[in-house]
């Protein structure tokens, strides 16, 4: 609430360009809008860089980032 108290112009013009992107099919453009959506409304994100030794753990998973971003997307999907 305190991100949209603050930036509410931002939030609502974000929400309306999604919106008019996923009309016209232009889903690269709904896609950002959706990523400024979330940075203006939580804040910016950090990456967090594993120490290096746990660097060969993360990547001996060749599976790991597209299984993540299938999960992620059928949580925002259902």
């Amino acid at each position: 609430m305190k991100h949209y108290a603050l930036h509410r112009k931002a939030i609502d013009d974000d929400v309306a360009a999604i919106k008019s992107d996923w009309a016209l099919h232009r889903f690269f453009h709904t896609g950002k809008d959706v990523a400024d959506l979330a940075t203006v409304a939580v804040g910016p994100m950090k990456p967090v860089y594993p120490p290096s030794n746990q660097a060969s753990a993360v990547s001996n998973s060749a599976k790991s980032i597209p299984e993540f971003i299938a999960g992620m997307m059928f949580g925002w999907t259902g």
